[in-house]
């Protein structure tokens, strides 16, 4: 059996430290397509990742109950952090793109 030296890098120790204590306020998720991803804590089975134009970040909605024939509803949950969809990685992507009203 070889033997490694640990190393310990305490400015790495405290960064992380200190990313492990804000991620206690998100809640992971795994999207359909399989894609793994974290956002505010309530997100909810049927709720969707939506990606704005220009934003730099996924966002996460939710469906709001809607009369008949009226325009769909989403209200906004947060924002989100969802492997391959950051930083305009999702432009090349063929999504379809549609409008939304914000409630």
């Amino acid at each position: 059996m070889e033997r490694a030296d640990l190393v310990v890098d305490t400015d790495l120790a405290s960064w992380f430290s200190y990313c492990l204590q804000n991620f206690s306020y998100r809640q992971l998720f795994l999207t359909k397509d399989r894609r793994l991803g974290f956002t505010l804590r309530g997100v909810k089975p049927g709720d969707v990742v939506c990606v704005f134009d220009g934003a730099p970040t996924p966002h996460v909605l939710r469906r709001v109950s809607q009369a008949d024939n009226a325009l769909e509803r989403w209200r906004f949950v947060g924002d989100a952090y969802v492997h391959d969809l950051m930083n305009c990685e999702a432009d090349a992507m063929d999504i379809e793109s549609r409008d939304v009203v914000l409630v």
